[in-house]
């Protein structure tokens, strides 16, 4: 794709869109590999529905693209995803005024992540209790006294 298409486009078309891939937020990721934020504030094993469910919360309208791949992972079995997220107005202005470049959202993220429930300690074991209960329920029969 050419650079001229691009720039062409306005701020609102997707092509101009900001791309984030889960390795731009991963902890275990070195600045080589495409971690683009501080370790410090770095979350462990992001996943691409997490930054749509993050931002979709705040306010922005992302799309989640699941079946892309961050060029650098090429070793992994399935891809991650990535998700697309409007910054700019088409007269060049930022959408969000408390977000106005990459790197505030890249940290609203990283802040937000760990709150999610599913980031939560218990939240697994709630859930895998609750569907094994389930299905133990399901395997009784009906049996009649004689």
């Amino acid at each position: 794709m050419s650079t001229n298409i691009v720039k062409g486009k306005g701020y609102s078309d997707q092509l101009r869109w900001m791309t984030i891939y889960p390795a731009y937020l991963d902890k275990k990721k070195t600045t080589g590999q495409g971690r683009r934020v501080p370790l410090q504030i770095a979350v462990e094993t992001p996943l691409a529905t997490e930054i749509n469910d993050v931002l979709s919360a705040t306010g922005f309208n992302p799309i989640l693209e699941k079946n892309k791949m961050y060029p650098r992972d090429q070793d992994r079995d399935l891809p991650q995803g990535r998700v697309k997220v409007q910054l700019k107005n088409d007269d060049g202005t930022p959408k969000f005024s408390n977000h106005p470049n990459k790197q505030s959202v890249y940290k609203l993220l990283c802040e937000m992540i760990p709150q999610l429930k599913m980031r939560q300690p218990g939240f697994a074991a709630a859930t895998s209790s609750a569907q094994s209960a389930a299905a133990a329920g399901g395997n009784k029969k009906n049996k009649k006294k004689k």
